[in-house]
């Protein structure tokens, strides 16, 4: 016999899900919202700060 595996709709579950799909859009969204904002502070390029980001994300992902 295969053991049991534990209900999918749970609560906690449902919360878990929605907390980090609403993290990830902050995430994405405050970043698209501040590009302009670091590119005239840092003097960077739009496309140096949008890799940065990227290979930021690999580099977490990898771990």
């Amino acid at each position: 016999m295969t053991p049991a595996k534990p209900p999918i709709n749970s609560r906690g579950h449902w919360a878990l899900a929605i907390g980090e799909t609403l993290v990830w859009a902050g995430l994405f969204y405050i970043f698209a919202a501040l590009l302009l904002s670091w590119e005239r502070g840092l003097g960077w390029p739009k496309t140096d700060l949008t890799i940065a980001f990227t290979l930021t994300l690999i580099l977490v992902r990898s771990r």
